[in-house]
């Protein structure tokens, strides 16, 4: 049996099946044989054989010598280190930042992002745990000793120490100009505290406000653990407490992530962290105690939690690590380590987010306003689709052709119910007269149905990439990654959804056009909440649908025969 024998529905379907796949097939190999080069983060220098070198701990280190004297500070002091990207505020009660702003990204009101919650003065990142990973309470009171210095490169060097008979422990943070990713070296030795290992850890999250606040912003209630492990990034859930210690992790790197920011520790040179400390529990709550299941009505009002991640050392030796705190940006992830980009979660069609985010880059280059970015990008979607539209098209002329006989036929068989064996006979002389002329009832649908893993890869990709946070487009529309807050483009875009299929011949009884009608409705009251960067989309992506179907009309089904006629009628308009 030939295909010229097959169905317009079976031809559909093979169609459907065969573009779908040229897409995954080339956005696959794209990513895969043609990536964009990493860009490596500005000011950070490369590292030199001495760097490496001094980077390297050494049996001098892991063995020193306890210290012959106490080391402490007299009083309680507080220290700024700024660098071109942050501006962190540091205890030396304790020896751990209490701020950590980032100068290039904006929180609600305006200013400096930060990344540690406020709203638990208790805990502060890069604290240490014991074994069972519990605080460690004469290391949190103690006043470390504090020496600030600027290395020859640049790069800013804290130290904060403190030793006496029973705890000697020395953090040092190597704070590059230009660079997101911060060197970490621990040494901690005790002559109280038993174990093999302890946690250095970052909690109790990331960048919580109030929850009216991160409502406001379309944040996640609360940041969720990630971590890179057999080349996916899996996730820890938050539907109750937990507190799970991961052995043999082999992991390059753990972390604690938001929509759009990621703090995590990476294992130093190649090699993998050999575990990990995951902990999230309601604050307030005792340990062990599970989600309110149903949840209450007010819990985004009044639930908070708190959220421990912890990278596992030795006592005695020199711990080493880089850690990242800065913005999920695809270049920037891959430029400090090539896993660390599988962080930003693009969803089932990430392969496809990931080519239009290339696009949109492109694009923004061009004009640098990324609302137009993602107009010319969706012309761009729509270029490629061009051979299923211009399909579409010509069969939407044949079926204006064969509407009269469409039409006698289903008057001819007015009021006979669905079920009826009538039904079928019917439904056989209507596949009769599309095969007699031509037409195809399925190529109406393809064009939809291949736009929709694309809108889902938009739907993904405005929701996490750092590139569309708090960007303006033109006049009410401050935030592509925020709903509209007047709705404006929402009611534009189911507009143009009726006024597409009012140009669009159809075979549909006016019950059927009617609902599509109000499915038109539908999807505004859909997209009033969906990103303004979204519906931006789907607008300029039936704009562009109908300024084809009106060239089409204009120009290509003119005919030589029809020709006269209408210049006929034009003039008789002309003198009357």
């Amino acid at each position: 049996m030939g295909i010229e024998n097959w169905s317009p529905l079976k031809r559909g379907i093979v169609l459907v099946v065969l573009t779908v796949g040229f897409l995954l097939l080339y956005s696959y190999v794209m990513q895969k044989w043609f990536p964009p080069p990493p860009v490596p983060t500005p000011g950070t220098p490369p590292p030199s054989a001495s760097a490496t070198q001094a980077s390297a701990p050494s049996a001098g280190e892991s063995e020193e010598a306890w210290p012959s004297s106490p080391i402490a500070a007299e009083r309680l002091q507080t220290f700024h280190v700024r660098t071109q990207v942050f501006d962190i505020t540091v205890t030396n009660q304790g020896g751990y930042p209490t701020s950590w702003k980032l100068l290039r990204y904006k929180g609600l009101q305006g200013q400096p992002l930060e990344l540690i919650p406020q709203y638990v003065s208790a805990w502060r990142p890069l604290r240490i745990l014991d074994a069972d990973g519990r605080p460690i309470e004469r290391l949190d009171k103690a006043l470390h000793r504090t020496d600030l210095e600027t290395l020859p490169d640049g790069s800013i060097q804290l130290t904060l120490e403190y030793a006496d008979d029973v705890d000697w422990v020395r953090k040092q943070m190597v704070f590059r100009p230009d660079a997101y990713q911060v060197d970490l070296r621990v040494l901690y030795r005790s002559r109280s505290t038993s174990g093999t290992r302890f946690y250095l850890v970052w909690a109790p999250g990331l960048e919580h406000s109030t929850a009216k606040e991160r409502k406001a912003a379309g944040w996640s209630f609360h940041a969720v653990s990630g971590l890179y492990r057999d080349d996916k990034a899996r996730g820890v859930g938050r539907k109750k407490d937990l507190h799970d210690v991961r052995e043999g992790l082999h992991a390059r790197w753990v972390g604690l992530h938001s929509n759009y920011f990621l703090v995590a520790f990476l294992a130093p040179d190649a090699t993998t962290l050999p575990g990990a400390l995951f902990s999230t529990h309601v604050l307030g709550a005792p340990p062990g105690q599970k989600w309110p299941d149903p949840p209450p009505a007010d819990l985004e009002e009044n639930l908070d939690v708190l959220m421990v991640l912890g990278v596992p050392f030795r006592p005695g030796t020199l711990a080493r690590w880089t850690l990242y705190a800065g913005p999920k940006d695809l270049e920037v992830l891959t430029a400090v380590e090539p896993t660390l980009g599988e962080a930003i979660q693009y969803g089932m069609f990430g392969f496809i987010a990931k080519g239009l985010l290339t696009v949109l880059k492109f694009c923004y280059r061009l004009i640098p306003n990324y609302g137009v970015a993602i107009i010319l990008a969706t012309l761009l979607v729509r270029l490629l689709l061009w051979p299923l539209s211009h399909r579409m098209f010509i069969n939407s002329e044949k079926m204006k052709t064969v509407q009269p006989k469409i039409k006698a036929l289903q008057e001819k068989y007015k009021g006979i119910p669905l079920r009826d064996p009538r039904r079928q006979k019917m439904n056989e002389e209507l596949m009769r007269i599309y095969r007699e002329h031509g037409v195809n009832p399925m190529s109406g649908c393809l064009p939809l149905l291949l736009q929709l893993p694309i809108l889902f890869a938009f739907y993904s990709l405005l929701s996490v990439s750092i590139e569309l946070r708090q960007a303006p487009f033109l006049f009410w529309i401050r935030d592509l990654s925020r709903p509209d807050p007047y709705l404006i483009t929402p009611i534009l875009m189911g507009i143009t959804m009726i006024l597409q299929q009012k140009l669009t011949p159809t075979t549909m009884d006016p019950t059927q056009q009617r609902l599509g009608y109000l499915m038109s409705g539908l999807f505004i009251f859909m997209f009033m909440n969906a990103q303004s960067g979204l519906v931006l989309y789907w607008l300029f992506s039936n704009v562009f649908s109908i300024a084809q179907q009106y060239l089409y009309h204009r120009f290509y089904f003119r005919t030589p025969s029809t020709e006269p006629a209408r210049r006929q009628r034009l003039k008789a308009t002309q003198a009357g």
